[in-house]
């Protein structure tokens, strides 16, 4: 596609754009950008591999040639080189604006600064950092210092919670430099996958739970898992579907044998859009013991599926308007997740309530409200002078 005359350009930098939320909002945006704005948008990654979010025609994707500098014992030796060729880059492809996603993208887009790119800054996070690089090991006190040490001269950082947010402050980067900007959905895409959710749905056994996400410490599946023994052991007929995978699945499976819940498991492995297959369940359930955000959260609420999630730090008590929207459980605490499951395969009306409401709350976070945030972010005045 030849490029609009007079359309404004914007280089969106990530890791890589394979399965996961801030690739799955990257695109969001960048389809916006690009569909609705007119804007030429070039998606530049860390590390060549496979696209695996719908990304419209017209929407560029390129890859640095350092990539191999991200992976193994590279991630933090690379960094300076990638910043180097970042900007370089940029020298060579001129943009209106530039935002990355993630922290070593992010790390990399503001020393890119040091390298001759004089582009305002603008970089995206994604996590609670603080609770992302917790420890007093080697490693995550580098993180926590350099997050703390080169975010500030980023000229905005955008922030997907409030909670992200305050673990930035307190890693020291000033808060008048931090904007929370939820994360946008594609719920019109939702809505054509699932059909009408509303509806009543007649008693179904089994009663199905659903999941999804990475299959990492992250998600605490053994708190999930110990939950499900405890419904089947307590006489509900249920079964368990997992969406994700991850490093830990050959670890999460012989817990699931060594539990005797093995067979009431489905095991679906990464799928780009599962939410008719999510729709067809009964309920979400999410045993983080860190977010940044929890797009899935919104995804299952637009799905029609009350949500039992982990109140952990940070975004989905605000998501869940302090429970007002579906049951937050303490972290770690299979009993109480138990406990809320029984509850919704129950009490047919706590069922429909918190679906109905979910629904609504859902359409607060789609992405025709929530992109034009990221617009004002990308041409307002720089407000850092580095």
């Amino acid at each position: 596609m030849p490029p609009r005359p007079h359309a404004r350009r914007a280089v969106l930098v990530i890791n890589n754009m394979g399965g996961g939320g801030a690739e799955r909002v990257l695109a969001t945006v960048a389809n916006h950008l690009h569909g609705t704005l007119g804007w030429e948008v070039t998606v530049l990654t860390l590390q060549t591999g496979p696209v695996r979010y719908s990304l419209l025609p017209g929407i560029e994707v390129r890859s640095l040639h350092g990539g191999l500098l991200t992976v193994g014992a590279g991630n933090l030796l690379g960094v300076p080189f990638l910043a180097a060729e970042l900007a370089l880059f940029l020298r060579r492809n001129p943009a209106d604006a530039v935002m990355s996603f993630l922290v070593r993208a992010n790390l990399i887009h503001v020393l890119s600064a040091w390298f001759g790119n004089h582009r305002r800054i603008v970089i995206s996070e994604r996590c609670a950092t603080d609770a992302l690089y917790k420890g007093n090991g080697l490693r995550p006190r580098m993180m926590r210092w350099l997050i703390g040490a080169l975010y500030p001269w980023a000229n905005r950082v955008i922030a997907i919670s409030g909670g992200v947010k305050e673990s930035l402050v307190r890693l020291g980067v000033p808060g008048d430099l931090v904007r929370v900007i939820y994360n946008p959905q594609n719920l019109p895409e939702i809505a054509a996958a699932v059909g009408d959710v509303s509806a009543p749905r007649p008693a179904r056994r089994p009663f199905t739970i659903v999941t999804a996400g990475r299959l990492t410490e992250q998600k605490d599946y053994p708190t999930l898992f110990e939950a499900f023994k405890r419904v089947c052991d307590q006489g509900l007929d249920a079964r368990l579907v997992v969406f994700g995978e991850g490093p830990d699945a050959s670890k999460l499976e012989a817990l699931a044998r060594t539990l005797g819940i093995h067979d009431r498991i489905d095991w679906r492995g990464w799928v780009a859009s599962p939410h008719a297959q999510m729709a067809a369940c009964d309920v979400f359930v999410m045993t983080s013991r860190w977010e940044g955000f929890g797009n899935v959260i919104v995804e299952a609420m637009a799905c029609g599926l009350p949500v039992v999630c982990t109140d952990c730090e940070s975004g989905p008590r605000e998501i869940l308007g302090d429970g007002e929207y579906g049951v937050l459980v303490p972290v770690g605490d299979s009993a109480a997740v138990a406990g809320a499951i029984q509850r919704l395969a129950s009490d047919h009306h706590l069922h429909a309530t918190l679906r109905d409401r979910g629904l609504a709350r859902a359409r607060d976070f789609d992405a025709s409200r929530i992109v034009h945030h990221y617009v004002d972010v990308l041409t307002e005045p720089t407000v850092n002078v580095r």
